[in-house]
């Protein structure tokens, strides 16, 4: 009687034991798993596999990091644009202050030609 009584109280101790929920549980694979599905906690506190692969993130990784190249190259072809606009309107101030001096020296020119056809007369 008292055999059983103490297997009684053991097993009952033992099964208490064993069930308690565990605080941070963790799941420890001796191997990594780099394609397939991801594994998900469900509302109703159950463990279910995901709709999103690990093939999925791994794409999207890649588009973006490609994106990324994109983006810098697409910079510095904007950087390399307003340059030449920068420059080309610093040409274009240049030429017109010519134009200015060129429009300023016709006209001192006619006026010495004015003088001279006078001088003639």
């Amino acid at each position: 009687m008292k055999k059983l009584f103490l297997i009684i109280v053991f097993s009952f101790f033992s099964i208490i034991a064993f069930a308690q929920e565990l605080k941070d549980p963790t799941f420890r694979a001796p191997f990594t798993e780099s394609s397939g599905s991801f594994l998900v906690l469900t509302y109703s506190d159950k463990i279910g596999k995901s709709d999103i692969s690990i093939d999925y993130v791994k794409n999207l990784r890649q588009e973006l990091n490609d994106s990324k190249k994109k983006i810098t190259e697409q910079e510095k072809q904007l950087k390399d644009a307003t340059r030449t606009i920068s420059e080309q309107q610093k040409q274009i101030n240049d030429q017109k202050r010519e134009l200015e001096e060129l429009k300023k020296s016709i006209s001192q020119l006619t006026r010495q030609v004015e003088d001279l056809q006078r001088k003639v007369k």
